[in-house]
């Protein structure tokens, strides 16, 4: 593992496996952090898009990074068909903003929009808002982060869409990529998820069991894959045969309260389970 002259860390799916086993703090900080990413030919190009975003939101550039694939060339992502997987044409590029300030507005806009009683309606019956505030919740709760895809239609948001789509990204990169922004509290947001998923991929690969793909000396050809896990299809499903029911209920004259929480039928009263209250 090594460093080129353009700062690209040069690494392996094996190196970073076994360095993963051996000290995961080390590999955090001394390869997954700093450098150029491997999606962007030069140090000069990486320090030009990451000045666009500093000067647009008013953040230092040191607070700004790629992570991922983006960084090292291959995903780690703890996930049989994605993990080792190459950096490819169609891949994202995935900007790390790591700023309490903003992670705070953010925090503040979001809580704002959810209690708003006409949002609040809309989650219990727009499946695509209520996965997105499940998601929230979870990675606000685990590594202090918002995912800029989960978040609703404030300030923040229509500010990074901006910044995004005015990102040259085809002068630094060469090619035309889409990308994702995650906004992290601290530093330690960022460290925990690394370890985290570092973790995860460690114990899989060590199961017997697991249907993990070993690390190779070279990373795995890149494919198109759908970045959505088990759960997520099972949400879905339950999201399907909810608003079924719903449905079905308001047909045979059910009235709900304005949260969409329990609803009124002959005269009895009962939470959105339809068991009676």
């Amino acid at each position: 593992m090594y460093f080129d002259q353009q700062g690209h860390i040069v690494v392996t799916p094996k190196q970073l496996h076994q360095l993963a086993v051996e000290n995961r703090k080390r590999l955090i900080h001394a390869a997954l952090l700093p450098g150029t990413p491997a999606a962007i030919p030069t140090h000069d190009q990486h320090f030009d898009l990451l000045q666009h975003f500093a000067d647009s939101l008013g953040i230092h550039p040191n607070n700004l990074f790629f992570k991922g694939s983006t960084k090292i060339g291959f995903s780690i992502a703890p996930k049989s068909k994605k993990v080792w997987m190459a950096f490819g044409p169609e891949s994202d590029l995935d900007l790390a903003i790591v700023d309490a300030e903003f992670f705070s507005r953010i925090d503040n806009e979001v809580g704002m929009w959810e209690r708003s009683l006409e949002n609040r309606q809309k989650l219990f019956r727009v499946n695509s808002l209520l996965k997105a505030h499940k998601d929230r919740g979870y990675h606000k709760g685990t590594f202090d982060c918002y995912r800029f895809f989960d978040l609703p239609n404030i300030d923040c948001m229509n500010k990074l869409n901006e910044c995004i789509n005015t990102a040259p990204v085809v002068q630094c990169c060469g090619i035309q990529r889409p990308m994702n922004a995650f906004v992290f509290r601290h530093w330690w947001g960022v460290y925990n998820r690394y370890d985290h998923d570092l973790h995860c991929l460690c114990r899989a690969l060590k199961d017997k069991n697991s249907q993990m793909p070993a690390a190779e000396d070279e990373p795995r050809p890149h494919e198109e894959v759908l970045d959505i896990d088990i759960d997520e299809i099972q949400l879905e499903m339950t999201f399907a045969d909810r608003d079924e029911r719903i449905g079905a209920l308001e047909e045979k004259g059910a009235i709900w309260d304005a949260e969409g929480q329990f609803f009124a039928l002959d005269g009895k009263c009962y939470d959105a389970d339809g068991e009676l209250l």
